[in-house]
Formats: structure tokens, sequence, C-alpha cells
């Protein structure tokens, strides 16, 4: 989603391209020109989201809330809802710490939840008291009180993801991966890495520096700083803001952006000061442009004057197993600037020919077996070219007509 979201913005800039090959076979996500002065240079990016969910199926307070959960099931006990607070320990990871959590291994937790946990859950069932209490054993350490309002139950536990040393941090292991694509580009080049927020809370908590934190700029100018290949990074984070009391409902979300860039003309002569003001001018134009970010797909609204000037509007292809629509509609479509409804409507609705066509394919068990990007004639644009192959019978669905016969039996 995001790549659709960035490339819809790259591809406005002065001879775009998308993956072209390198010598050492990688596929940068974009390519484009710009002009620094009277020079004019190539910028070669890559995309990229991050998320925490690699460290975190590491975690070992979701299995222990698992285990407890199922645990609770089978004893009877889920009216009596819990919050559980899960201890921890600083521990030394290289040349900073992480926080361990007071857990231990699956077999071991299980063990202790049943001989310990659920017998006096049991207790508080029977005796109608519900105290704060810790459970402790060789170095497993939580502590359970039961909710009162009995509404849902809650869990806490030290940032499993947090670390207080930056190359520890998703953020700046998706940098370096993304450097590797981008290595191998000429030197005379730019080379930019663009990283989106993909569910990072380092990302979306930058502004606390707890114990076992760093921020992202901590991250960038140390990834920077280590590998003078990269010249610029564009970071691309989701900021919630809940609803205010005297504003309107509901939580508030938009794109915060941050850009970072090192010149070092000892490292990289290329890459001047002049560079990086056409860069980042580069950079603004785009953040003007992205979708705000909302719960539904809907982002941004095109103007009724960009609308009128659109000649793709309304225009497809449909000839056999082909059907060709606009393929900037298309990218527009899921880089979230239009929604699907849209989309549909410019082609005459649900009973359209394109839409149609292609349904009708889907629902008669034809598979799409190549997409490709052509030129069209006499228009500045492309064509999204979809070919459907034969009926495949495990794709389609299976229809008989019964006999007299057999319908009697």
């Amino acid at each position: 989603m995001w790549e659709a979201i960035i490339v819809a913005q790259a591809s406005k800039e002065k001879n775009f391209r998308h993956e072209t090959p390198l010598k050492n076979g990688r596929k940068p996500d974009l390519l484009f020109e710009l002009q620094a002065s009277d020079q004019i240079f190539d910028v070669y990016s890559d995309i990229g989201a991050v998320s925490d969910a690699g460290r975190e199926a590491e975690n070992p307070a979701l299995l222990f809330l698992k285990l407890l959960g199922k645990r609770k099931i089978k004893a009877g006990l889920t009216d009596i809802v819990l919050d559980v607070r899960i201890e921890h320990q600083r521990m030394a990871f290289a040349k900073g710490g992480r926080a361990k959590l007071k857990l231990s291994s699956e077999d071991r937790m299980a063990s202790i939840i049943k001989r310990i946990i659920i017998p006096r859950l049991r207790t508080w069932k029977e005796q109608k008291k519900f105290p704060k209490e810790a459970f402790q054993e060789d170095g497993f350490s939580v502590t359970i009180t039961r909710k009162p309002d009995g509404s849902h139950e809650a869990a806490s536990w030290a940032g499993f993801t947090s670390t207080s040393i930056s190359e520890d941090t998703a953020l700046f292991k998706a940098l370096r991966a993304k450097r590797d694509q981008l290595v191998e580009s000429p030197d005379e080049s730019c080379r930019v890495i663009i990283i989106a927020d993909g569910g990072h809370q380092l990302l979306s908590n930058d502004l606390s520096n707890g114990p076992f934190s760093v921020t992202t700029d901590d991250v960038c100018r140390r990834f920077l700083f280590k590998h003078g290949s990269i010249d610029a990074i564009l970071i691309l984070a989701i900021k919630t803001k809940p609803p205010q009391i005297l504003g309107s409902p509901g939580f508030r979300y938009s794109i915060q952006p941050k850009f970072y860039a090192q010149f070092e003309e000892s490292r990289r002569p290329s890459f001047s000061p002049q560079r990086i003001a056409a860069l980042q001018a580069c950079l603004d134009r785009w953040i003007n442009g992205l979708p705000k970010p909302v719960r539904s797909a809907v982002s941004v609204l095109w103007s009724e004057e960009r609308e009128k000037e659109d000649s793709l509007i309304g225009g497809y292809i449909v000839s056999g197993n082909i059907v060709k629509v606009p393929a900037r509609r298309a990218i527009e479509m899921l880089a979230g600037l239009r929604t699907p409804e849209e989309w549909r409507d410019e082609f005459g609705g649900d009973k359209s020919l394109p839409t149609q066509a292609i349904l009708n394919h889907i629902m008669s068990g034809r598979r799409i077996i190549s997409s490709s990007i052509e030129p069209m004639k006499d228009v500045d644009g492309e064509w999204l070219v979809i070919e459907f192959g034969e009926v495949d019978p495990s794709f389609a669905s299976f229809e008989t007509s019964l006999s007299t016969s057999e319908e009697k039996t």
C-alpha cells in the first residue's frame, strides 16, 4: 500500500522509472531526475515499511496470556476479569540494554498457571475476596488482581520491542536491508531510502526516550553516519491524536514526515548542499500530495478542475480475454487517492462493460494469466493490460443437471 502511495507521487517526476535493474540484479523501486542549479542528477530510491511484528512474535507475554486464558476457560473461571502485570528486569545488550520479562519457557509457564495461579483464582471466587497478589517462582514474576468493573481483561509489561541501542531497532534493520538495494547505483547518483510506518512503536512514539528507548532521530543519524553510501532518509510516520473534549469525535490521524540528509564531501562528493535542497523540495511536493490516513479506505478526493483536465476518465478497452484500463487510475485507487466506488463509477457503475467483463471472466473460472503496462496511442498515459486464460476446471463453479431418475433417488 505504501509503495503504491509513494509511486503515485514519484511518477510525476521527470523521466520516472520503476524497478530499473542495476548491475547486481537489484531493482530499486524508484528512479527519476532532479535538477540542482544547472545540473541534472539521477535519484535512486527504495521503499520499505517497518513494524514490530517480528520482535513481538517472540514476546513471551503474549504466550503467557494465551495459556492463562485457555486454562481459565477450562477451569470455568471466565467470570473473573483480570488485570495482569508482568514484571521485568533490565538486561545488558551490546552497549545498551533491553527489558527482559520475568517469564519462563512455555512448559514451565503452563505448569505455574495450573499448579499455582488457577487454584488461587478458585479460592478468590469461593471466598468472594479478590486481593492483589504476586506470583513468583525462580525468575517468574507476575502480579494479578481482579478488575471490579468486569469490562475487559487488561495486561501490561515493559516495552518488549524497546532498546537503548539504535542498531537493535527494527527501523535500523529495515534501513540496512534497503541500503543493499541501492549500493550498486551509480556513484554520481543520489541514494534515498524511504521508510513508512507499518506499526512500529518507535515511529509512533518518537517523543519519549525512556530507559530502554532511542528516538527516530537517533536511529537515522546513526545509520547515515555508519553507512556513508546512503545520502538521505525519508520517514513517514502515522501520528494518532485522541479526540478532544470540545473537538470532533474520534481519533485523528496524520502523516508526519521527517527528512534526514548527510553531506560529507570526503565520503560522497556528488551529494552537494544544492542537491540536498532539490531533493528536499521534491519530497515536500510528494508529502503535500499524500492521502490523509483515516479509518476507511477513502483518503483524498480530487478537485473538480483536475478531474475536468483528466483525459483518462472512463477510458477502457475490452477485447476477448483482455481488459485494458488506465494504469494511472489503478495506481491512484491503490494509493488511496480515489475510492473503489469512484473507480467503478468512472466506467458507468456496476453494469459497465469493463466491470462486467472482469467479473464475468472470474465467475466463469478464468484466472488472470498476465498483467502488463503498455503506452496509449495519442494520449499521455499507459494501459494496465489484464489478460485472462481459458476456463480452469479447478477454479470454475461446478454445475450439472440431474436426469428424472437421478432426481427420484
